[in-house]
C-alpha cells in the first residue's frame, strides 16, 4: 500500500476527472447565458491548473495540462456559443465535448 493509502497509482484521478467534467458542463451552460466563450475557456484552464497542482502534479505537467485545457476550452465554448440557437446540436456539443474531455483525461 502506498503512503497515501491507495493500493494503486492514480488514486483520486477518476474523482478529479469526473469533477472536472461536471465543471465543464456547468461552464458550458453559463457560456450560453453570458456569451463570453473566451473568458470561460480561461476559467476552465485555470481550474485545470489548480486541480492539477492540488492533486500533487508537477509544475511542468500542470502547464502542459493547462495549455491543452485552454485549447480544448476555446473550441468547446466557442462552438457552444456559436450553436446556442440550435438546441439539438447544442446538446450534442455540450455532452459530446464533455465525454470527449473525460475520455481524453484517461
Amino acid at each position: 500500500m502506498s503512503a497515501s493509502g491507495c493500493a494503486w497509482t492514480g488514486c483520486g484521478k477518476a474523482g478529479a476527472a469526473s469533477l472536472e467534467v461536471f465543471f465543464l458542463v456547468a461552464l458550458g451552460w453559463l457560456v450560453t447565458r453570458y456569451r463570453l466563450p473566451f473568458v470561460f475557456a480561461g476559467i476552465f484552464a485555470s481550474y485545470t491548473f489548480f486541480s492539477w497542482v492540488l492533486f500533487g502534479g508537477e509544475l511542468h505537467g500542470a502547464l502542459q495540462s493547462t495549455l491543452v485545457a485552454l485549447l480544448f476550452g476555446l473550441a468547446y465554448f466557442w462552438l457552444l456559443e456559436r450553436y446556442a440557437d440550435n438546441i439539438a446540436l447544442w446538446w450534442v456539443i455540450l455532452f459530446g465535448g464533455a465525454l470527449g474531455w473525460f475520455l481524453m483525461t484517461f
